[in-house]
């Protein structure tokens, strides 16, 4: 799955989530004071949804991009046009 594909698939849950009237978390804390790698902000991201819909759709693309990124590659060593769509 390309990133276009991944970040789609987030887009269309996100809509599906808007037009339903569901929140959209905008923002998640991530722990502070150690290194950070991409599947653990990927994971605290998807932990942070409240709605079974939301969290199964934006998991499979969150994880996607994850795998795609590098699941242990320091989140801190990612630019934002690898994750720009």
């Amino acid at each position: 799955m390309t990133c276009g594909v991944a970040c789609g698939a987030v887009r269309e849950a996100t809509l599906s989530s808007v037009t339903k009237g569901e929140a959209v978390p905008a923002v998640v804390r991530l722990p502070a004071g150690k290194a950070l790698t991409v599947r653990t902000a990927a994971d605290v991201f998807v932990d942070s949804l409240g709605n079974a819909h939301t969290l199964r759709s934006y998991s499979m693309g969150v994880g996607k991009t994850a795998e795609r990124l590098g699941e242990g590659r320091p989140l801190a060593t990612v630019a934002d046009g690898e994750v720009g769509c």
